[in-house]
C-alpha cells in the first residue's frame, strides 16, 4: 500500500493504461502498436474498477450517486464546456448527450466520452451487486447487460450521436467490471497467479491481432470502444480481460521493489482522470515543437506523449492546489 491507503500496483497500472491512451492520441499510426493498445487501454479502467470493488463496501445508493456525480459528471461537464467551440443550444445539448460523436459535434474533446459512460457503468454495476445474493436475478441482469451490449455494438458508427452517455458501451463496461471482480475473488492470490497473469497478457497481445473489427474509417484498423466497435464480442471481453490481468500482474511484480522512482508514476495513475481530461493541452503544443523529428513516427509520438504526461503532472498540481472542485475533490 502507498500513502493514504492507495494500492501501488493498481495506480502504476492505471498510469501505464492512461499513458498508452495518450500515446495513441499522439499521431501514432502503427498497427503493431495500436491494435494491442486499443484492445484494452480503456476496457482496463472498467476491469480494474470491478477488481477493487471490495473497497467500496458500505455505501448506500444515494451515497454512490452523489460521489460519482461529484467525481465524474461535474469534471466531465466542466471540461467539456471549457473545450467546446459551440456555445449554441445544440452545442450544449451535444455535451449533455455525452457520447463521443456528440462531443465531436460540439467541438469539444472526444476522449471525455469515457466519463459519462463510466458513470453509467458504475451505477448499473452497483445496483447489480446489491442483488448478488439472489442468484436468479443477478445472473438474469448480467445476461441482459451482455445481450444488450452485444446487440447495440457498432451503433455509434452508424447513428449520428450514438446513445446518451454511451449507455450501450456502459453495458459492456459492466461485464468488464464483473470479470475484474471475479478475477480478484477467485484467481488473484493463487500460487503463481502473477506469473501466469503476465504470460496471459503476452499471449493476449498476440491474439489481439486476430480481432480487428470492420470500420467506416480506413485509418481505424483496431478496436474502438468509444464507438462500440469490438469485433467478436466474446473475444473482445476475454482478450481485454487477459491484457488487463497481464498489466496488473506486471505492475504487482514491479512494485515489489518499492522504489521511490515509481512514486511519480503512481501519482499520475492516482489522478488518471485528470490526465484524461487535460492531455489535450499537450497534444496542442508538442506536435509543433517536435515537428523536426516527425520523419521518425514512433520517436515523434513517444516524445509528444512523454511531454504531454509531464505537463499533465504540473496541471494536476495546479488544479489540486487552486481549483480542486474542477476534478471532484
Amino acid at each position: 500500500m502507498t500513502q493514504k491507503g492507495r494500492i501501488g500496483y493498481i495506480d502504476l497500472a492505471k498510469f501505464i493504461a492512461v499513458f498508452l491512451m495518450v500515446l495513441c492520441h499522439s499521431n501514432l499510426h502503427c498497427k503493431y502498436i495500436n491494435v494491442p493498445i486499443y484492445a484494452f487501454h480503456m476496457p482496463f479502467f472498467f476491469f480494474v474498477s470491478g477488481y477493487i470493488t471490495g473497497l467500496n463496501k458500505g455505501r448506500t445508493f444515494k451515497e454512490e450517486i452523489e460521489l460519482k456525480i461529484k467525481k465524474i459528471i461535474i469534471p466531465y461537464l466542466l471540461f467539456a464546456l471549457i473545450y467546446s467551440s459551440d456555445t449554441s443550444a445544440s452545442g450544449l445539448l451535444s455535451i449533455f448527450w455525452g457520447s463521443r460523436n456528440s462531443l465531436l459535434s460540439s467541438g469539444s474533446f472526444t476522449p471525455l466520452w469515457f466519463l459519462p459512460c463510466y458513470f453509467c457503468a458504475s451505477i448499473i454495476y452497483f445496483l447489480i451487486k446489491k442483488v448478488q445474493h439472489r442468484k436468479i436475478i443477478y445472473y438474469s441482469l448480467l445476461t441482459i447487460c451482455g445481450l444488450l451490449g452485444f446487440l447495440t455494438r457498432d451503433i455509434s458508427l452508424y447513428a449520428n450521436f450514438g446513445m446518451p452517455f454511451s449507455f450501450n458501451i456502459a453495458l459492456t463496461g459492466v461485464l468488464l467490471m464483473i470479470l475484474g471482480q471475479l478475477y480478484r475473488e477467485y484467481i488473484d492470490g493463487l500460487k503463481y497467479s502473477t506469473l501466469f497473469g503476465v504470460w496471459g497478457g503476452v499471449i493476449a497481445i498476440y491474439l489481439s491481432f486476430f480481432n480487428t473489427p470492420p470500420s467506416l474509417d480506413p485509418m481505424i484498423n483496431h478496436i474502438e470502444m468509444s464507438q462500440a466497435s469490438y469485433g467478436c464480442y466474446v473475444f473482445f471481453l476475454l482478450n481485454a480481460s487477459l491484457l488487463s490481468v497481464g498489466l496488473l500482474s506486471l505492475c504487482k511484480g514491479i512494485t515489489k521493489s518499492k522504489s521511490v522512482i515509481l512514486h511519480p508514476f503512481m501519482y499520475l495513475g492516482n489522478h488518471s482522470l485528470v490526465v484524461l481530461c487535460t492531455h489535450r493541452y499537450g497534444l496542442m503544443i508538442f506536435p509543433y515543437l517536435f515537428k523536426p523529428i516527425k520523419s521518425c513516427p514512433l520517436v515523434y509520438s513517444l516524445a509528444i506523449a512523454l511531454c504531454t504526461v509531464a505537463l499533465s503532472y504540473l496541471i494536476i498540481k495546479i488544479i489540486l492546489k487552486f481549483i480542486p472542485s474542477l476534478v471532484g475533490r
